[in-house]
């Protein structure tokens, strides 16, 4: 249903209230909001986010580096700059101004990255063999690989000091939890590492996981997901981890499942990777009963997924996707604490003097603008410009230095607009 009206406001002409809505559920579905494609032919595999800016792997050989991308609007993502390291990197990490580089063959790069223009190299080291993953954390990292586990102070980046070593097992794929860490052994099992103390870790337990390929966590819910070409999804409830149980498996159509994404932004969703099936959104509302709801075809290979600030990305060789994904509006699966429909409130106060508070809900994931008018027809100022997640929203406008007068608020978002007038007295 579309109620509108159109007032004539001097030479502008807005719509005071604009709103589109649905009366049917919405399904779930990906919506592409970019792509880009790497200029150095960088292979893209892990993805390490940090702030507005994602650090993209390299998994050829000889590799042709890193690329770090600006995804602060990830509908117009951008390249920034490219670090040329010259081997391969199955899994990297990002903290404060470094970004850690496991090398393929046997090694550790450690890049400085405080100054996009001037990105330096401020350790590299031998560890006897091929390194595949890292987790770094409050100067604290596990290096893993076939030489075993190290665990490393690297409170100064340029000297990392040994503080421990698991030899013998094999490890890949290091996810960090509250005071445990997860990984998996060459696609054989599970490990659970215990990290209290980060720089002297221990192996816990373990548990058979055949031809496992990736895995993530839920610590909140006790519940860990694991990735594989032979079986799809399994859930596992590892409350208890000296015997963790399975909770289901869920076959992923048309593809090699090889990496899943956990977030707590979507709490009732996983995202997983299916080499030639593309990305599939699988609904964990019941742990026990998943089901896909939405599926997006990647680009020909689906390599690696992540979710970050309500965006889904996907790397597909040398190609960055970023989507959203659209979440039902009802039905099964739904956010419950999600408001039913659009709205924007009436700021308050109204009228105002210098500032005012703009309330707004929202139903679903969606990409919002919110703009502020005069009088003349001219945009002010831009409040909110990108990706939201449902709910309630407050967002203050401190007008400054503008003259006193009639404003207006425009809000839209994927199928619904809206607009306000403001009064500013002074």
């Amino acid at each position: 249903m579309l109620k509108t009206l159109c007032l004539s406001w001097g030479p502008l002409t807005i719509f005071a209230i604009s709103l589109a809505f649905s009366s049917s559920a919405r399904a779930d579905e990906f919506m592409p909001l970019d792509s880009i494609p790497s200029e150095y032919y960088v292979y893209y595999t892990t993805m390490a986010p940090h702030g507005n800016f994602m650090a993209m792997g390299d998994q050829r050989s000889p590799g042709a580096g890193v690329d770090i991308i600006d995804i602060t609007d990830p509908a117009n993502m951008l390249l920034i700059t490219h670090i040329p390291t010259g081997h391969m990197t199955y899994e990297l990490d990002w903290e404060g101004d470094y970004i850690y580089c496991p090398a393929s063959w046997d090694g550790l790069f450690i890049y400085n990255v405080a100054d996009f223009n001037n990105v330096t190299l401020v350790y590299d080291s031998s560890f006897g063999a091929p390194m595949s993953s890292i987790a770094v954390r409050n100067n604290a990292a596990l290096l893993g690989g076939q030489a075993g586990l190290f665990s490393l102070n690297v409170s100064d980046p340029s000297r990392p000091a040994i503080t421990s070593h698991l030899p013998q097992i094999i490890y890949f794929n290091i996810v960090l939890g509250d005071s445990i860490a997860y990984a998996f052994r060459e696609y054989a099992e599970v490990l659970f590492i215990n990290i209290v103390d980060p720089l002297q870790p221990y192996l816990i337990d373990r548990f058979p996981c055949p031809d496992i390929y990736g895995l993530d966590v839920d610590e909140a819910s006790h519940r860990l997901f694991g990735v594989s070409a032979e079986w799809g999804l399994r859930i596992y409830d590892i409350q208890d981890i000296f015997q963790p149980t399975m909770i289901s498996e869920t076959p992923i159509p048309n593809g090699w499942a090889i990496d899943v994404d956990y977030s707590a932004e979507m709490p009732d969703k996983l995202v997983v990777s299916a080499y030639t099936g593309g990305v599939c959104a699988v609904d964990i509302t019941d742990p026990a009963n998943p089901h896909i709801t939405a599926s997006w075809p990647s680009a020909g290979q689906s390599n690696y997924v992540l979710i970050y600030k309500n965006t889904v990305y996907n790397t597909s060789p040398d190609i960055l996707f970023s989507l959203m994904l659209n979440r039902s509006g009802s039905g099964v699966g739904d956010d419950s604490n999600a408001p039913a429909a659009f709205s924007l409130q009436q700021n308050y106060p109204n009228p105002f003097n210098s500032s005012t508070s703009i309330r707004y809900t929202l139903p679903y994931n969606c990409n919002l603008t919110m703009e502020i008018y005069n009088v003349l027809g001219q945009r002010v100022t831009t409040l909110v410009n990108g990706y939201q997640a449902p709910g309630s929203h407050s967002i203050t406008w401190n007008a400054i230095g503008q003259p006193s007068g009639p404003y207006l608020i425009k809000i839209s978002g994927d199928d619904f607009c809206a607009n306000r007038t403001i009064l500013l007295v002074k």
